[in-house]
């Protein structure tokens, strides 16, 4: 009977110690693979924004300044008042739906704008049906390098083939959307329209869908 006891408070100890092991935290070693993949998933992430952004610069044209759209005036938050001020001018194809999705009127700078002596940029502003600039995602506005105002060869060959090649998250991270001045963010409710973010490993395989009619497309302005 003694030894009876002596084996049930053995396992009683033998439970306890199990359930007591199984409570405690996860050892350091797991703890600090974790966070080296973590670590590492952050890495190839800022590595791909990087890329990105290098294979977007690398677009643009040689010696240009990376913040050329520096000099350009910032679009007015709302359509009406760029409606009324001379600084802009409005055109069918301002803010082409096909370029800018969601958009429904939009706006180009009236003259050009030099960052470098020679060039001739010029300022896009779209606005969704309320009105309201649209400053993020796919239906934004985008800079030009050659403003189509006046160089509407040159602004097909700098602004628009990039556009194609690149598909507009690349492509926005060297043709800025102007944010306006203390506009609010706005993408026109048109960003989930595009699933899958683009990075350069896979602007290619989406551009190749709509190939066709992109090509259809080449001659108009985004």
């Amino acid at each position: 009977m003694k030894a009876f006891f002596v084996f049930g408070a053995s396992l009683t100890g033998l439970l306890v110690s199990a359930a007591v092991a199984s409570a405690q935290p996860k050892p350091v070693l797991q703890d600090a693979s974790e966070a080296v993949s973590q670590a590492a998933t952050r890495t190839a992430t800022q590595a791909a924004v990087q890329a990105a952004v290098e294979t977007a610069i690398a677009n643009l044209p040689q010696n240009l300044p990376v913040n050329w759209y520096a000099v350009l005036p910032d679009c007015p938050c709302n359509a009406a008042a760029a409606e009324v001020s001379p600084t802009w001018e409005q055109g069918p194809e301002a803010c082409a739906a096909f370029f800018h999705p969601g958009a429904a009127l939009g706006f180009r700078s009236a003259q050009t704008y030099e960052s470098l002596p020679g060039t001739a940029h010029g300022q896009q502003c779209c606005y969704d049906a309320k009105g309201q600039l649209i400053n993020q995602g796919p239906g934004a506005g985008t800079p030009d390098v050659w403003s189509p105002v006046s160089h509407v060869l040159e602004h097909q060959v700098e602004d628009v083939l990039p556009w194609l090649n690149l598909g507009w998250q690349v492509y926005n991270l060297a043709w800025v959307p102007n944010q306006g001045q203390a506009c609010s963010q706005n993408d026109g409710n048109a960003g989930a329209t595009v699933a899958v973010p683009q990075t350069p490993g896979n602007v290619s395989s989406s551009l190749s869908q709509e190939e066709t009619q992109r090509q259809q497309l080449h001659q108009t302005h985004p």
